[in-house]
């Protein structure tokens, strides 16, 4: 079996200009549950925050730059949240691993 291919993506047009045509919606599937939860992450910590009295953009995640999608068909996905530990190095905070079925 050949080894998967990966794209590093930053924009909708990367998707678009990298992607095989045939992988573009299993990639955008991936990409679709990750987001979601991120934005269900940033809910949370939202709520978290206005609890504590703290305003909501205190809590605001800092997505990453660019992602790197792994076209190896098994529809397997990390989601890490990491704090800054304060020295420079990021503290798990938590992680939500997800299989999306193939179509």
């Amino acid at each position: 079996m050949p080894e998967p291919i990966s794209y590093q993506l930053a924009t909708i047009k990367d998707i678009f200009d990298k992607v095989p045509t045939d992988r573009i919606r299993d990639c955008m599937e991936e990409l679709g549950v990750l987001l979601s939860q991120a934005a269900a992450s940033r809910d949370l910590f939202a709520a978290c925050a206005e609890e504590l009295g703290l305003p909501r953009e205190s809590a605001e995640p800092k997505l990453p730059e660019f992602f790197t999608w792994v076209d190896d068909g098994k529809g397997e996905l990390a989601f890490h949240v990491v704090a800054d530990s304060g020295d420079g190095t990021p503290a798990p905070v938590f992680s939500i691993e997800t299989h999306v079925a193939p179509k």
